[in-house]
């Protein structure tokens, strides 16, 4: 285990809040699609995936590979659950449906013409 001051925990735990963030943006935009050049289109995705990267890279050069692999883990925990409170939201029944399988946004008289 390394010894670490407090300053280098504190940069530590701001450099795990900012890989985190990055990687929740990048997989939560990754469907986002923007205009790019020449008639291209690109992912939103593209923005913060390379500091994930980074964040990665850096903090295995400097604090050594067992706490990258805690950040990785860190990541991929935090992706879990992230999923898991997603796929929970969408089971949950509506407050405003009649039935357990309407949403709110899907009523019939949302989508009725008058």
């Amino acid at each position: 285990m390394i010894q670490l001051t407090e300053h280098s925990f504190k940069k530590l735990l701001i450099a795990l809040a900012v890989y985190l963030t990055s990687l929740f943006a990048a997989n939560t935009l990754g469907l986002k699609i923007m205009p790019f050049i020449f008639g291209s289109h690109l992912s939103v995705a593209v923005f913060s995936f390379p500091i994930v990267f980074l964040m990665t890279d850096v903090i295995g050069e400097v604090y050594g590979k067992r706490t990258a692999k805690f950040f990785v883990l860190a990541g991929f925990i935090g992706t879990a659950l992230f999923i898991g409170y997603s796929f929970l939201s969408l089971a949950m029944r509506s407050p405003h449906s009649s039935s357990p399988n309407t949403r709110m946004c899907c009523h019939s008289s949302f989508f009725e013409r008058n």
